[in-house]
């Protein structure tokens, strides 16, 4: 596994994987117990679309490798790159970043956030002149 592979892991199977737990999700967010201490409210904040999380508590922030890192140095273990991706290499036997069948038909039920109501002809001449521009057409 290269760091490449290893960033496209969904942060949340990585802080699964460290044992941590959720405490408040959203669409997008979501908040962890930091893996990398003892705490009693969450301060690991995890952006899903970015694939990125932060550690108020530390102060520290970023991809799934400098999560690894991280957490292998509070375990006072070697916490190098090089390291972290023998830790995921060793947890993710299934080295796969596809989505999940689970994850596609969550995106496919998830209601469309706009709705097309009607169509009418392009009235600006302005985007007129740039559609018939993108079609080929000479305006």
């Amino acid at each position: 596994m290269n760091s490449k592979q290893a960033n496209a892991l969904p942060l949340t199977d990585v802080l699964d994987r460290m044992g941590a737990t959720s405490t408040r999700q959203t669409e997008r967010e979501l908040w962890y117990l930091s893996p990398l201490r003892q705490e009693q409210n969450a301060s690991l904040h995890v952006h899903r679309d970015k694939n990125v999380w932060y550690d108020f508590g530390e102060g520290k922030g970023g991809t799934v490798v400098d999560l690894v890192c991280a957490y292998l140095h509070s375990e006072s273990e070697e916490a190098g790159v090089a390291a972290a991706l023998r830790w995921l290499s060793t947890k993710f036997d299934q080295l796969t970043t596809e989505p999940t069948a689970r994850t596609r038909r969550s995106v496919v039920e998830q209601e469309p956030v706009w709705t097309l109501k009607r169509a009418k002809p392009i009235a600006h001449i302005a985007l007129q002149l740039r559609w018939s521009g993108l079609n080929g057409q000479s305006g």
